[in-house]
């Protein structure tokens, strides 16, 4: 006849040994050839086919080694894929369970039966410890399908008046197979042997060699037709070898039978489990018995076929037939989701256009709407995709992941058996293909420890199902554990564009204003971050208390306090989940927390991020981390979770401002403010430049974080804070910001005397303060801070520290009486200094240099200084020859060191064009001063203080030149641009309209061109000139003559009487910070202006 088409076997029967598999076979009462639409091209499992009474079966096998739960489990869902099997058989041997009540001896069957505790088979293996070491074994299978057990209770019936038929159909098979009947028949009762459940097998593939008074006296059946029980069966991942753990299991579950493969098929292949008991799952077990509990039991699944009807089975629906769809979701539809088209159509495309992954994640900043994204891509699944199945399961916590199960397995109507743990036998229900496809979210993924499981337990993931059916899309904060769950398929979330936050915000309000008001809405989204979450919950303020949005705005712009405040208002929101955090200002303390557990060092470095500012921050104003490799790490941590990002190229990072102010709560709610930031104080107090020209661009990058943290409020006063505030300070001087300076170092000094009476900090910062004041024009004020530093430094250090004539030199600049004293001071405390023994050899300046050439380059600092020193002092003897050869060749060498420097090459320029007019080669400082005006007219705005100096110096030049008529027309542009720039007293303008009415009385002619025309013609006398220069980086940042503009005809007199002590010991003693610094003053005032 020809062979049944495949949709004509609805009985499928599993065996997990080839033994097993040939007593079946031996059964068959036809065997058919397979059917001409065989199975799909994705089933591996080879068929045989036949006919049992009535029923058309098909036959399984697992493959060879390959036994257990997971490898039946695949076996019958691609039979069940395969074919429309309807009812299935599980036949084969396993070991018993004897006892008084039940006789379970070598030979006999054990059928799966439900109780009122299992539905036939229980894993025993799977389960809690509890208390006191006691395992609870918890979840239950199905229990066998209605016909089934119909025709097992028929068939006890008929046992009962008739006896079974096992052996009838025993003999039938040796006489159809006599090669079987030699290897299937029984061993006798003579060799089923029980021993004592504590009595382990010594050795041996017998028990040839056990102790025969260990064996359990049972006394010896007057049938050798093998008997038939019904009851529990246990089944695991392990084969039971032991009789003491075998009788607890037993007594606990009532269990008949122990075997491997019943547990993967009770949820998907609704089926019977038919044992023959071949050894009494003990360390005695052995083979002997294998092939004859096989034959009795593919004996009884024969006399089971028999008595069932096809008509019943028939009635029954294919568990392989194309499943229900069934959808699960906790959250409502967000009816006023906007946006977001790139992110869905990403998920839409990998997951069902393209079908690239099964995995994808979801990751972004806590409150970017990743849950959002995935509640709008569910929904339209389920639009779109009438056929999938939508599921969603939170995992912020394992409660939350158990709730969740629980309630898809109620949807899908899988059994639970008084047991409230759902995750296993969901897993194993949504992986059977028979769950049809399927779509789930796991939402919240971002604890590592909750997902992977810490500390031996098991983590969530374990209890996703796999299928080749389905897809998972996650959605985590943490970068990490989305590459993790999906390697590279990730779609990155991230704020939202305007046009989509405005239109968020249009819906999310009660009431249109947005119209009438669009710069405060933007400017109210910039606020926000143009956050989902936070555009939500201004909404959701703004209409509970009726605020309008500039009065939001307001608020945010407000104190720390009113911000943190609105911001941490919780809302209700029915797409959000009940318990879950909705305040912008708390969503990411879980976050912390869980970075605090895993990356402390993370966590470290977002607390001082904290005290700082959110943007801009330099990797190396950083607390520094070791081994390097920890600090890339704690870096990495924080751009995981999208706290931070980095900008591109660049070791600078941006903290997201909302997540600044959340990091912020955090520290005051650990009540742990003070501490981090007395931290970050002593830190940055470290780490902090101290004003020299080659860290410039770090001070100005440090600045603004500087700020931050000494603006806080209720300051503690400390040594820190106040070496803070200096370095502050001065930095902020070289950048000619004095107010701001004068403002740091005036809370520098208040530190220090609230901190100690004298200190060298503290006396550093009243220099400095002093000079600060100088530099405003506040003369007086400066006098008056200056008149206890000759007592306090006297106090510190003794007076004849050299650190002492330091301090009191800038007393030099200073107008009065009290410079005069303290510059007569100066002068009798360093003629009584000796001369050190070590530099009494070095009687001339020459010689010093010529050993500075021989043992330093001429590019080192020291070698210039020297020579620069050299060159003064031959200037200040009148011997202007050498000491002009001497600054052009301390000129050209500077620009060879640092050619990009312009700083130290206009202070070498300066130098050399002073010597130049001292030697009355005033042609030569011309044209050196008319390049340097050229540049600068080219890269500076008119009112740029360097500028006009430079202009004026120009114009000094000229008068020296005898061009007075340039000079002064120089001088009256500089005068017209300071008086609009520059109040009436101030010393610059003052100095400008003084030496612009000397000029003007030395020309006999009038004014011929206007400044104007001279600057053009500068320009043009020098165009190939390379401006390489910037707005910044031609500023002198030390210029003293600047920086008390004005005063240099005052003090000149007492540098005068001081140089003339002075002269003879430069060449010795140069390399003194205290004459290195009067040098440098009386080469700025030995030409006005420089």
């Amino acid at each position: 006849m020809a062979a049944p088409s495949r949709e004509s076997y609805a009985t499928g029967i599993i065996c997990a040994l080839a033994l097993e598999k040939a007593a079946v076979l031996a059964t068959l009462d036809e065997k058919y050839c397979p059917p001409k639409d065989n199975t799909t091209t994705s089933d591996s499992n080879i068929y045989t086919f036949g006919r049992i009474g009535e029923h058309k079966v098909v036959i399984a096998c697992l493959p060879a080694g390959v036994t257990g739960k997971v490898s039946a489990a695949t076996v019958a869902m691609d039979m069940m894929h395969s074919f429309p099997i309807k009812i299935g058989l599980m036949v084969g041997i396993g070991g018993g369970v004897w006892s008084v009540k039940d006789d379970v001896r070598l030979g006999d069957v054990v059928v799966s039966q439900p109780d009122g505790m299992h539905g036939g088979v229980v894993q025993w293996d799977f389960g809690k410890m509890e208390a006191e070491g006691r395992f609870r074994r918890t979840g239950t299978l199905n229990k066998p399908p209605r016909p089934l057990l119909n025709a097992v209770q028929s068939l006890k019936t008929d046992h009962i008046i008739y006896g079974s038929k096992l052996q009838v159909h025993l003999t039938a098979m040796w006489q159809k197979y006599p090669r079987m009947a030699k290897i299937f028949q029984s061993p006798g009762q003579a060799h089923d042997d029980l021993f004592e459940a504590s009595y382990t097998h010594p050795h041996g593939d017998n028990c040839a060699l056990c102790d025969e008074l260990r064996l359990v006296h049972r006394p010896n059946r007057e049938e050798t037709t093998p008997q038939v029980h019904y009851g529990s069966i246990a089944s695991g991942d392990e084969v039971m070898k032991d009789g003491v753990t075998r009788d607890r299991i037993a007594r606990e579950e009532g269990i008949l039978c122990f075997e491997m493969e019943a547990a993967g098929l009770m949820d998907s292949f609704l089926c019977i489990v038919i044992r023959g008991i071949c050894d009494y799952a003990d360390s005695h077990k052995n083979k002997q018995w294998q092939p004859y509990a096989a034959a009795t039991a593919a004996s009884y699944c024969k006399e089971l076929l028999g008595v069932i009807d096809p008509k019943a089975i028939d009635e029954l629906k294919s568990p392989s037939q194309p499943a229900m769809r069934f959808d699960c979701i906790p959250l409502s539809p967000n009816k006023k989701f906007v946006g977001r088209a790139k992110e869905l159509k990403m998920l839409e495309t990998a997951l069902f256009a393209e079908r690239s992954t099964q995995h994808i994640a979801i990751v972004g900043l806590g409150g970017v709407g990743k849950t959002q994204v995935a509640l709008a891509f569910a929904y339209s699944v389920m639009d779109n995709h009438p056929d999938v199945s939508v599921l969603w399961l939170p995992a912020m916590s394992v409660g939350a992941f158990e709730q969740g199960c629980r309630e898809i397995a109620r949807v899908l109507g899988i059994p639970m058996g008084g047991t409230t743990d759902a995750r296993e036998p969901l897993r194993q229900r949504l992986s059977l293909r028979t769950s049809g496809p399927w779509l789930l979210i796991v939402d919240n993924a971002d604890d590592s420890d909750i997902l992977f499981g810490a500390k031996g337990e098991t983590g969530l993931l374990s209890f996703l199902p796999k299928s080749s059916l389905g897809s998972i899309v996650y959605t985590t904060r943490s970068r990490e554990i989305a590459q993790s769950l999906a390697r590279n398929d990730v779609v990155k979330v991230s704020r939202m564009g305007l046009d989509e936050a405005t239109e968020m915000l249009r819906l999310a309000l009660d009431h249109d204003t947005l119209t009438n008001e669009q710069k405060i809405t933007e400017a109210l989204l910039e606020e926000l971050e143009c956050l989902p979450l936070a555009i939500t919950q201004a909404a959701s303020y703004m209409n509970c208390t009726n605020t309008s949005l500039s009065g939001y705005l307001d608020l945010l712009k407000g104190s720390e306090d009113d911000l943190a405040f609105v911001m941490g208002q919780e809302m209700r929101d029915s797409t959000r989940y009940e318990h879950s955090t909705s305040a912008i200002a708390t969503t990411w303390l879980v976050s912390f927390k869980q970075m605090l557990r895993r990356d402390p060092d993370a966590a470290d470095l977002l607390q001082f991020m904290s005290c700082i500012e959110s943007k801009s921050i330099p990797r190396s104003i950083l607390p520094e981390i070791k081994p390097a490799a920890r600090a890339t790490s704690a870096i990495g941590t924080l751009c995981s979770y999208s706290f931070i990002s980095m900008k591109d190229g660049e070791h600078i990072y941006d903290l997201h401002r909302l997540v600044h102010l959340a990091a912020q709560i955090w520290v005051r709610q650990s009540k742990r403010t003070v501490q981090v930031r007395e931290r970050a104080i002593r830190h940055l107090a470290t780490v902090f430049p101290c004003g020299g020209w080659k860290n410039r661009k770090i001070w100005q990058s440090y600045n603004a974080h500087a700020f931050k943290v000494l603006g806080a409020d209720e300051p503690k006063y400390c040594v820190e804070r106040a070496m803070l505030c200096y370095r502050v300070g001065v930095c902020l001087f070289r950048d000619q910001k004095y107010k701001d300076a004068v403002r740091c170092l005036e809370e520098a000094y208040y530190c220090y005397c609230y901190g100690q009476e004298y200190s060298m900090g503290r006396l550093q910062t009243l220099l400095q303060l002093a000079i600060s004041y100088g530099a405003m024009g506040q003369a007086k004020r400066a006098t008056e801070v200056l008149k206890p530093v000759g007592y306090d430094v006297s106090c510190v250090l003794g007076k004849d520290h050299p650190y002492t004539q330091d301090v009191l030199s800038a007393a030099y600049l200073m107008k009065g009486p009290l410079p005069e004293r303290l510059l007569e001071h100066v002068v009798a405390i360093q003629r009584e200094l000796p001369e050190p023994a070590a530099r009494k050899a070095a009687e001339q300046r020459e010689p010093l240099l010529e050993v500075k050439l021989r043992l330093c380059s001429e590019h080192d600092p020291t070698t210039m200084s020297v020579q620069h020193a050299l060159a003064t002092g031959y200037q200040a003897d009148g011997e202007m020859g050498p000491a002009v050869i001497l600054r052009e060749l301390l000129f050209a060498t500077q620009r060879r060191a640092f050619p990009h420097n312009e700083v130290v090459e206009e202070s070498g320029r300066n130098a050399l064009i002073s010597a130049y007019v001292a030697n009355q080669q005033t042609s030569k400082a011309v044209g050196l001063m008319e390049r340097a005006v050229a540049n600068q007219v080219q890269v500076l705005e008119e009112g740029d203080s360097r500028r006009l100096r430079s202009i004026h110096n120009l114009a000094s030049v000229y008068l020296a030149h005898g061009r007075p008529e340039k000079a002064a027309a120089l001088l009256a542009h500089v005068v017209s641009v300071e008086a609009g720039i520059l109040p009436e007293d101030h010393p610059n303008l003052i100095a400008s309209q003084r030496d612009l009415a000397n000029v003007q009385q030395t020309c006999e002619h009038a004014v011929e061109m206007s400044a104007q025309q001279i600057l053009d013609k500068v320009v043009i006398e020098f165009p190939g000139l390379a401006v390489t220069a910037d707005k910044d980086s031609l500023a002198i940042k030390r210029n003293y003559t600047t920086a008390f503009g004005g005063q240099w005809y005052l003090s000149r007199p007492c540098f005068s009487r001081s140089v003339q002590w002075r002269r003879p010991k430069l060449a010795r003693i140069s390399h003194r910070p205290c004459n290195l610094r009067t040098l440098v003053v009386l080469r700025d005032l030995g030409f006005p202006r420089y």
